[in-house]
């Protein structure tokens, strides 16, 4: 028999035998994972992600439903961002909250299934390149929570991305600048108007030094509205931030 001569020899290893003794299961669907190299999600789930291709907005990123959009102009806004002017440059999301996705995220955030951080960000730095033509970007953000519902989740999901994220693109993370100052309900749980009332005011900068001048990539997990985004991206750039675009893991549409 060879001699087993690396670590990754004999992580290998060990992982087969704890598959063989405790199979693992998949996340969303919990059948037994035989054909999935990541260790969360089969085969069968994740070719269920609904990943956003063009054409989309070129404001918010959300997908247009006919692909005829394009004749008009690659630079198409939609009909939202025509209405209201943002205060983030653009914004792009990997794929639609819905399936795999959205159950891979609940897991994530409320199940504390914290090790998913790592493959949740792995997909969304595999789609990056896709979404924004130039990786400019002087520094990263995280969306930050409050600290009270931090403590009932006991992690920060959008740190966790953001650190990721800026670790493979040798880019610093700012967990520290913007800071959530007022607790705030759930988006998803409220209608349009009641979100961008509950956000606003809601974000105060610290140590705006910092950020001056800078190209600024806003991490966050979900994008509904826009409401969260672009308050963040108001009181950045009135702090001095040259530009804000934001890129989050997935986008109700």
């Amino acid at each position: 028999m060879n001699a087993i001569k690396n670590k990754d020899e004999w992580v290998n290893l060990i992982k087969g035998i704890f598959d063989l003794v405790l199979p693992r299961e998949c996340v969303v669907c919990s059948s037994v994972i035989k054909d999935s190299q990541n260790g969360f999600v089969c085969s069968e789930c994740f070719s269920k992600i609904k990943i956003i291709e063009p054409p989309f907005c070129k404001g918010c990123g959300r997908p247009f439903i006919s692909r005829e959009t394009l004749k008009y102009s690659p630079e198409h806004l939609c009909a939202r961002c025509r209405e209201k002017a943002f205060s983030f440059h653009c914004a792009r999301a990997v794929g639609v909250y819905e399936g795999t996705l959205k159950k891979l995220i609940h897991a994530y955030k409320f199940r504390k299934k914290r090790a998913l951080g790592e493959y949740l960000s792995k997909i969304m730095i595999e789609n990056l390149g896709d979404k924004f033509e130039q990786i400019d970007f002087d520094t990263i953000i995280p969306v930050p929570l409050h600290k009270q519902r931090l403590r009932t989740r006991e992690f920060d999901q959008s740190f966790l991305l953001a650190m990721k994220i800026g670790k493979h693109l040798n880019i610093p993370v700012l967990s520290d600048s913007l800071i959530r100052y007022r607790s705030t309900k759930p988006q998803l749980e409220l209608k349009v108007k009641e979100r961008l009332k509950n956000v606003k005011g809601a974000f105060r900068v610290r140590e705006g030094e910092k950020i001056k001048g800078k190209s600024i990539l806003l991490i966050d997990d979900v994008f509904t509205t826009g409401a969260t985004i672009n308050e963040c991206s108001k009181i950045l750039k009135k702090e001095g931030a040259s530009r804000v675009d934001a890129f989050v893991l997935s986008m109700i549409c």
